[in-house]
């Protein structure tokens, strides 16, 4: 008999990815980029989103996916891959794996030269509070952290008085938001 696994609380990270995309196809933008992040689960749920929403909007063969990484220095790096392509094959808007990313990859093009939003639309994701600050102003993902709080309570609580009606292991999923600026 194995140990029961523990219910997790988490945000429906492909579902976000699939918000950032559905609002920059709504834009007009077909050549979306999603800049990668470091291996792991998160990363492969936000492609997963960003690759299901692509193909809802009639652009799988413009899917296009950049090694990138969670810090500034990654977006650097994402920044100087796009700026080397040829005018015709770079992005309209990009889509990072998080904000830090995102303000990185912004660094590095608003330094080449282009102008954010008018050459390239920037979305991160967590909607950090660096995201938030007037001077960035950067569209972002919100994994809800209040929402978050709630649930993660709910289910510690519900462990320890043995109340809980949800099935052995479940997960909570809160839905996420985005926050346009």
């Amino acid at each position: 008999e194995g140990t029961a696994r523990v219910p997790g609380v988490r945000v429906s990270d492909d579902q976000g990815l699939e918000l950032a995309v559905d609002h920059l196809a709504g834009l007009g933008h077909r050549r979306i980029t999603f800049v990668d992040g470091p291996r792991g689960r998160i990363a492969a749920a936000r492609r997963k989103g960003y690759r299901a929403a692509m193909r809802r909007h009639g652009s799988r063969d413009n899917a296009d996916v950049v090694p990138g990484g969670a810090t500034e220095e990654a977006g650097l790096e994402a920044a100087a891959v796009l700026l080397g392509r040829e005018p015709g094959r770079r992005p309209t808007a990009v889509v990072c794996f998080n904000d830090r990313c995102a303000i990185g990859l912004r660094d590095g093009v608003t330094r080449a030269g282009w102008v954010v939003p008018l050459d390239l639309s920037v979305v991160g994701y967590d909607d950090s509070a660096l995201a938030r600050l007037g001077t960035v102003d950067l569209t972002s993902v919100s994994q809800e952290p209040q929402q978050l709080a709630r649930a993660t309570v709910e289910v510690v609580s519900e462990m320890l008085d043995g109340s809980g009606s949800r099935a052995p292991g479940g997960d909570v999923v809160i839905s996420p938001r985005l926050a346009v600026r």
